[in-house]
C-alpha cells in the first residue's frame, strides 16, 4: 500500500522508488502485484510517469487513511525507551532552509527528547507555526510561516 500510495503522490514509479529507498523495478513489480491482486490496473504507465486510473482515483484516499491511521497507531504505543518525542513532517524547503539549521539548539534544551525529521511530499495543510516556536528554534519573533505538516 506504502508503494502505491507514494507512486500516486509523486505521479513517477521512479521517484516513488526514490523516496522509498528501493529500485524502480521493485517498485513497478510491488505495484504489478497488488493491481494483480485487486484485479484491477491502477495506473496508466505514461512516458513521462503514471497517472492514476478512475479505480486508482477511488482507491488512494482510503489507502492514504489507513496509511495515516496506521502511523498514529504507531506513534502511540508506548515505549519503554524514550520518554519525550517528536515527529516534525514539513517541506523540503522549510525543513531544510530553516528548521534542520536550527534544531541542534532544541536538541541541547531537550536532550531526552527523539526528534525525528520527515521532509517527504506526504504532507497536508493543517497549520501555521507560530512565533513562539520559531523563537524557540532560535528565528526572530513576529515570523508567520506558512507551513505543511502531519499531525498523529
Amino acid at each position: 500500500m506504502r508503494l502505491f500510495e507514494a507512486a500516486a503522490r509523486c505521479g513517477s514509479f521512479k521517484r516513488a522508488a526514490q523516496e522509498l529507498n528501493l529500485t524502480p523495478g521493485a517498485l513497478s513489480h510491488g505495484i504489478d502485484s497488488l493491481e494483480q491482486w485487486l484485479d484491477v490496473e491502477l495506473f496508466e504507465r505514461k512516458a513521462r510517469g503514471v497517472v492514476l486510473t478512475p479505480a486508482g482515483r477511488q482507491f488512494l484516499p482510503y489507502v492514504s487513511e489507513a496509511l495515516s491511521m496506521i502511523a498514529t497507531g504507531t506513534l502511540r504505543l508506548p515505549s519503554r525507551r524514550f520518554e519525550d518525542r517528536l515527529s516534525i513532517s514539513a517541506t523540503g524547503l522549510f525543513s531544510y532552509k530553516l528548521l534542520l539549521p536550527r534544531l541542534h539548539k532544541f536538541r541541547e534544551m531537550y536532550p531526552n527528547m527523539v526528534v525525528t525529521v520527515d521532509a517527504s511530499r506526504r504532507v497536508s495543510n493543517c497549520l501555521r507555526i507560530n512565533s513562539i516556536l520559531l523563537s524557540g528554534l532560535g528565528v526572530s519573533r513576529g515570523l508567520n510561516f506558512p507551513v505543511t505538516c502531519w499531525v498523529a
